[in-house]
């Protein structure tokens, strides 16, 4: 992202989370993680293609996600639909993390 507040110019900042097991811990390896897993083969699969298919931990309920900075994003609406040779074009609103601006741009 390299959007700026128009009325401070301060930068657009994404969200940074931390997600972790909450059985297995914020720093565990995947081995420590296998260990503790209530569903140990659906995530040695997944790690084995990279989480290429499916990510086991999405859905279960020791799954911890932390937001360890807000990031600016407030909302997102798609205003031209995709077609057959075009990617859809959203437009996003931010709120500017040091001023309070709130500003819209469009992401194709």
């Amino acid at each position: 992202m390299n959007n700026k507040c128009p009325k401070c110019g301060a930068e657009t900042k994404e969200k940074k989370i931390k997600e972790f097991c909450g059985l297995a811990g914020d720093n565990a390896s995947n081995d420590e993680t296998l260990k503790t897993c209530v569903n140990s083969d659906a995530l040695k699969a997944a790690i084995e293609s990279k989480f290429s298919k499916n990510d086991p931990c999405l859905d279960c309920k020791e799954n911890t996600i932390v937001e360890e900075e807000e990031g600016t994003f407030s909302e997102v609406k798609m205003v031209k639909p995709p077609s057959k040779t075009t990617r859809p074009v959203f437009e996003e609103t931010h709120i500017c993390w040091q001023c309070n601006t709130k500003y819209k741009f469009i992401n194709s």
